[in-house]
């Protein structure tokens, strides 16, 4: 079982499971990719968890970020629900 996670130093140790690293510190595919994401290697990977840091406002929901953002390429994929 895959997790794929932001958060990868401890998280990935303590976890004892095998992670995928998003922001690509420790994934040699995401790590040499232009873009230092690649939201369709991640989720090919079938992660069974995927932990991101989303920005969440109670009267407009889901704040998208004001720079290029590797959670937001993995969380505006079709999978994920628009509305928390």
């Amino acid at each position: 079982m895959f997790i794929a996670v932001v958060d990868a130093g401890a998280l990935a140790y303590y976890s004892e499971r095998r992670t995928i690293d998003i922001i690509g510190l420790n994934d040699v595919h995401i790590a040499h990719s232009p873009a230092k994401s690649d939201a369709a290697y991640v989720l090919a990977q079938r992660p069974k968890v995927i932990q991101l840091h989303i920005e969440f406002s109670r009267s407009t929901g889901v704040v998208p970020p004001t720079r290029p953002d590797n959670n937001w390429d993995i969380f505006s994929q079709a999978i994920f629900p628009k509305r928390l």
